[in-house]
């Protein structure tokens, strides 16, 4: 999110110094090689994958952070793995 400093570590990803809560099984449980802190502009945005080892996201991007003028659209909706179909709970919109 906008102001937030995010830190990858090998096995972690913390916001703020507070560890996030990734229980889901389908996350990856490594990171990766792609470590380090990141200071999120105002206006702008972090990306994250799933699967991290392999995820071109923001550690990898030249300009790492999105601004949010960029972002044209969210998930509503997972539709895979089956035993998740759903509605996602929050939206930008509503941050």
């Amino acid at each position: 999110m906008p102001g937030d400093t995010v830190t990858v570590t090998s096995h972690a990803v913390y916001v703020n110094g507070r560890k996030l809560n990734e229980s889901n099984p389908d996350i990856a449980r490594w990171n990766g090689t792609a470590l380090g802190t990141y200071h999120v502009p105002p206006g702008h945005y972090f990306m994250l994958g799933d699967n991290r080892p392999i995820s071109d996201d923001s550690r990898l991007w030249v300009h790492k952070y999105v601004a949010r003028s960029a972002i044209v659209g969210e998930a509503d909706f997972v539709l895979y793995p089956l035993d998740k179909i759903g509605p996602i709970a929050q939206s930008l919109s509503k941050r």
